[in-house]
């Protein structure tokens, strides 16, 4: 589960960098930056469903396989 811990990770700074912006409280709204971090949100998101998706197809075809 390796994956699951680096995408944890990441999410962690992604969330600590997104709080950070918030106090800074610019009311400019979205800035190029604030897009960026969340289709990085979104893609890692991504990446956990498949990962996820993958690890109960393969746990599927142990089962059935047995």
């Amino acid at each position: 589960m390796p994956e699951i811990l680096q995408l944890r990770m990441v999410l962690a700074v992604l969330r600590a960098h997104v709080a950070e912006l918030r106090r800074q409280g610019s009311e400019d709204g979205y800035t190029t930056e604030t897009l960026i971090i969340t289709a990085l949100l979104v893609a890692a998101a991504v990446v956990a469903g498949g990962i996820i998706v993958a690890l109960i197809m393969r746990k599927a075809n142990e089962l059935s396989g047995a």
